[in-house]
């Protein structure tokens, strides 16, 4: 709810005032930038690093990597041009989003 996101902005805002001069670095990461409150992007103003979608090439790999620890998907891994086929239907997702529909899949085979 909105009560809950102001008190979660209001907390974490506190919480990086009270770090400041105190050698304390944060990092954060959001696939969700957009939606951030204004007051939290102006604090991590000093340093911000873009990583971009993952390419059908990443894709691939990470296909790989973690099919390859199921015992259901071993044909699949095997199978360049399946591979292939499902990279490319990937592709716009992000590896947390890709992490999840291989999950969720090998769940229900």
């Amino acid at each position: 709810t909105s009560t809950e996101d102001a008190k979660g902005v209001t907390t974490l805002l506190k919480l990086l005032e009270d770090g400041k001069g105190e050698g304390i670095i944060i990092m954060a990461a959001t696939n969700k930038y957009d939606l951030l409150d204004g007051a939290i992007k102006e604090r991590f103003l000093d340093g911000q690093c873009y990583f971009p979608l993952p390419d059908e090439k990443q894709i691939k790999a990470l296909l790989k990597l973690r099919l390859s620890a199921l015992e259901k998907a071993a044909e699949l891994v095997n199978n360049e041009e399946q591979i292939d086929i499902l990279s490319s239907q990937l592709i716009g997702y992000s590896n947390r989003a890709i992490v999840g529909i291989i999950t969720y899949c090998c769940l229900h085979i």
